[in-house]
C-alpha cells in the first residue's frame, strides 16, 4: 500500500503523478463546502491518462452545508468523475463517517 497525498497546489502535480503511477486503487477526496476545484479536475485527467483500475470518492465536511448543497456537489462529482475508470462505475457517495 502506498499513499500519496496531495494538496491541491500546482507545485504537487509533479509528485502526484510520480506516485500515483502504478497504484491500483485511489481516493478522491471532496470537501462539500468548497466542491471541486480546478487543481481536482487537474488530478483526475491524471488519473485517467494512468487509467486506474479502481478508485473510491470521499465527501467529506458535510456538517457544513445544508443538504441542497451536498446534492448539487455529488452531482458535480459524478460529472467530473462519470468518464474516469475506476470512478465510473460510483453507486452512491457516502459523506466521510457515515
Amino acid at each position: 500500500m502506498g499513499v500519496v497525498d496531495v494538496p491541491g497546489h500546482e507545485r504537487f502535480v509533479r509528485n502526484m503523478l510520480a506516485g500515483a503511477t502504478g497504484m491500483d486503487l485511489a481516493l478522491l477526496l471532496v470537501a462539500a463546502d468548497d466542491s471541486i476545484k480546478p487543481q481536482t479536475r487537474e488530478h483526475l485527467e491524471i488519473l485517467r491518462y494512468l487509467d486506474l483500475p479502481a478508485g473510491v470518492i470521499a465527501l467529506s465536511k458535510c456538517d457544513l452545508v445544508d443538504d441542497d448543497w451536498a446534492a448539487l456537489v455529488e452531482e458535480e462529482i459524478r460529472a467530473d468523475t462519470g468518464t474516469c475508470t475506476g470512478f465510473e462505475d460510483a453507486r452512491r457517495l457516502l459523506p466521510a463517517g457515515e
